[in-house]
């Protein structure tokens, strides 16, 4: 168990820099302070390790105007990436994958796409590769109504300061959440830690609990001030310390969901099931959300309460 004054110490810093707000964002980090947003390789499942994505890069449903997009740069996870697109198949969303390439071209817009899938994987590799100019075209793609979907190390890219390794937040993502993404495995702040956690959620229609698969993901910090003006909506927090975790918000004419851990994980599909024990599906929740960061209504809290609340049955998994 941490100690309460480490607790402080993460908390003084997380005040420090929503309080006194934040410099200019930057595209650059400490070398010596390259992060983990999954566990170390050494420490992988050999499933992980050797897994090869054979899945379709697109699939089309004549009966959906707009495709999802599903990151695949420099970075991305394989197994998150084949996870995303079982659970697109399942679901008969249209997707195709885009790369970083694709982005800094412009191919993404919100005539052709409705969503922007950033799954778990490497988030300095996507600030690398994408830079300042792929930056801003995901965050005008959002403004401009399109849905982004932040996974583990998606979520980090979306936020402009992160906290960990470094024990001070540091400038970093682009800033969809001018806030603080936590990376509490990394600080040892307890319970963080690598494989299934415990999230409290508050989703009409849906568990209280879920067990979901954590690698590194964070939690999220952000000021009264940007909660009011984004519409913030909290739906999972850590429990017991209840840090956020699961988040929804305007941007623009847009919204955006961040996930610290990786819902997309379906573990009882896999190898990976007899080392990580899950007994619920986060898919219909997923499903959920994806239809409310489609919506063309603009107002976040509205619109996923109104999504969330019609048919929230689990069916069974």
């Amino acid at each position: 168990m941490i100690k309460s004054k480490y607790y402080l110490q993460v908390f003084c810093s997380v005040y420090l820099a929503l309080s006194v707000g934040f410099s200019s964002l930057v595209f650059a980090f400490p070398e010596s302070e390259i992060e983990r947003d999954r566990l170390p390789e050494a420490q992988w499942p050999s499933e992980l390790k050797e897994f090869k994505d054979t899945l379709p890069d697109r699939y089309l449903n004549l009966t959906e105007s707009k495709k999802i997009a599903l990151y695949v740069g420099k970075g991305a996870w394989s197994f998150g990436k084949a996870h995303f697109k079982k659970l697109l198949l399942n679901y008969r969303h249209s997707y195709e994958v885009i790369t970083a390439k694709d982005i800094l071209s412009g191919k993404l817009n919100v005539i052709n796409y409705s969503i922007l899938i950033m799954p778990g994987g490497k988030s300095w590799k996507y600030i690398e590769e994408l830079g300042t100019l792929g930056a801003d075209e995901i965050k005008r793609f959002v403004a401009h109504g399109g849905g982004y979907l932040g996974i583990c190390a998606g979520a980090y890219y979306a936020v402009s300061h992160r906290l960990g390794p470094s024990t001070q937040p540091e400038p970093y993502g682009i800033g969809l959440l001018r806030g603080v993404a936590l990376d509490g495995t990394s600080l040892k702040v307890s319970p963080f830690h690598g494989g299934m956690m415990k999230f409290k959620t508050d989703i009409p229609g849906f568990p209280s609990f879920y067990q979901i698969l954590m690698l590194g993901g964070p939690s999220f910090h952000f000021d009264p001030i940007e909660g009011i003006s984004k519409k913030i909506k909290i739906l999972g927090t850590i429990d017991p310390i209840h840090f956020p975790t699961l988040i929804y918000f305007n941007y623009g004419k847009g919204k955006v969901f961040l996930s610290g851990p990786h819902g997309e994980i379906e573990e009882k599909g896999s190898l990976l099931g007899l080392l990580y024990k899950d007994p619920d599906s986060e898919w219909p929740l997923l499903e959920k959300i994806m239809i409310g960061l489609a919506s063309p209504n603009s107002n976040a809290d509205s619109t996923i309460l109104k999504v969330l609340s019609e048919n929230g049955v689990i069916p069974s998994k």
